[in-house]
């Protein structure tokens, strides 16, 4: 997989090959998290982050049709 992404934003993280990744020092707050693959497309959710601990969230992505 390979790609070219442009942004503003202060905080982004890519993937390792298994798809984990980690954003350290991310204020607290409300965010919206945005996920991108080349064939699939965005998926975006709602993120609370809280000022102690970590957080973990799966984004899921399904695959449409059937396999014969």
């Amino acid at each position: 997989m390979s790609a070219v992404v442009v942004t503003d934003m202060t905080y982004f993280a890519v993937s390792d090959q298994n798809g984990n990744f980690v954003m350290e020092q991310l204020p607290a707050g409300q965010y919206r998290a945005e996920i991108w693959h080349e064939k699939l497309g965005a998926k975006t959710i709602g993120v609370a982050v809280t000022p102690i601990g970590s957080l973990l969230w799966d984004f899921v992505y399904t695959l449409k049709g059937t396999v014969n």
